[in-house]
């Protein structure tokens, strides 16, 4: 039994406080060469909700550069979608930082992340955000 999963997305825009929400539902999906780790505010997978997501091209060990496209093995990219008066909006995706995947036993993860995004308007976005004992769900075929 996991215990303790959690996580946190924390985002600044133009360095004051944008999005800021924790949870313990993250779903970290595993496929062949590539894995994807969703941080959404609603436990509800079919809501519209604030959500970021990690792609990975493999699952990292130790630091993996953000990247705006991440093809290269051993890079990862980000984006997140949030949502505006009940809506998505426009995705933002993050082209600098890092995922750290700090911990990988068992199938189980634990890491943090940093990234920063600028956006058409000129707007930053500092993208910061930690998970803790995450489970590593791979395909079944």
């Amino acid at each position: 039994m996991i215990r303790g999963t959690w996580f946190r997305v924390r985002i600044t825009k133009n360095d004051s406080a944008y999005m800021d929400y924790e949870e313990n539902w993250p779903v970290f999906l595993e496929s062949k060469n590539s894995a994807t780790l969703q941080l959404s505010r609603s436990k509800n997978i079919m809501s519209v909700s604030d959500i970021l997501t990690i792609y990975m091209n493999g699952v990292p060990s130790g630091k993996a550069p953000i990247v705006l496209s991440n093809r290269e093995k051993g890079t990862a990219s980000m984006i997140m979608s949030p949502v505006t008066d009940g809506v998505y909006g426009l995705p933002i995706s993050p082209t600098e930082g890092f995922l750290n995947i700090s911990r990988n036993v068992n199938s189980v993860v634990t890491g943090n992340f940093e990234g920063k995004a600028t956006d058409g308007n000129k707007d930053i976005y500092l993208f910061r955000g930690y998970f803790l004992n995450v489970k590593i769900n791979p395909e079944k075929i």
